[in-house]
């Protein structure tokens, strides 16, 4: 997970919403490809990207 830490630049218990966030989008994806079996890529973006659209006030096109 440090990896992931120093990628969006973390340090020492700073940026811990960043760290949060990609941790949660990192889940969302994994989660996303473990239950996509059937599934089209469009609607799994759709499904991915709308609550993640949500959160940033509509500022990720999901169409």
């Amino acid at each position: 997970m440090e990896w992931l830490w120093r990628l969006i630049g973390g340090e020492n218990g700073e940026d811990v919403v960043e760290y949060a966030l990609a941790l949660v989008l990192v889940s969302l994806a994994a989660f996303s490809v473990i239950i996509a079996t059937g599934q089209s890529v469009g609607a799994l973006w759709v499904g991915v990207c709308q609550p993640i659209s949500q959160v940033a006030g509509g500022a990720v096109p999901c169409s």
